[in-house]
């Protein structure tokens, strides 16, 4: 009964957050055909919807039955939406250059560990953090 009574609070502000999307899609669709009367010009639905926000927001105001499920849809709901592009960003541009960004990457792991395992000596010694680096590079080069 409680996740119903939370649920029908929420439905009426993701559907605004659905109708506003959809609408920013058809206008920056219109935008890249050229079918409003200017040049095809290829923007991202996102800028649009930003636009329709801001417009909204400061000329009718988000009605307050609608705050829950904005608030919902701009934190849990855009949140996983932006993770999920960047999975796919990194999956997809891991292929095409894994060979390339190999070496790179294994480099910034190293020293990445190596700064974590010099922080953690420094505060367990009391050494200076560059000496500890230092010390630590100087054992393996010998080694």
């Amino acid at each position: 009964m409680q996740v119903a009574r939370g649920f029908s609070r929420v439905v009426p502000g993701v559907a605004v957050a659905i109708v506003l999307a959809l609408l920013a899609r058809l206008i920056a669709d219109s935008v890249s055909h050229g079918t409003i009367g200017l040049p095809p010009i290829s923007l991202s639905p996102v800028l649009f919807a930003v636009l329709i926000g801001m417009l909204w927001r400061n000329t009718v105001g988000v009605p307050s039955w609608t705050t829950e499920g904005l608030q919902w849809a701009m934190h849990s709901l855009l949140r996983t939406g932006i993770a999920l592009v960047g999975l796919r960003l990194t999956l997809s541009g891991a292929g095409s250059i894994a060979i390339t960004a190999l070496p790179i990457s294994l480099a910034c792991l190293a020293t990445g560990l190596a700064m974590l395992v010099a922080m953690t000596t420094r505060r367990m010694t009391g050494v200076g953090y560059w000496k500890a680096v230092l010390h630590l590079f100087s054992r393996r080069l010998r080694t």
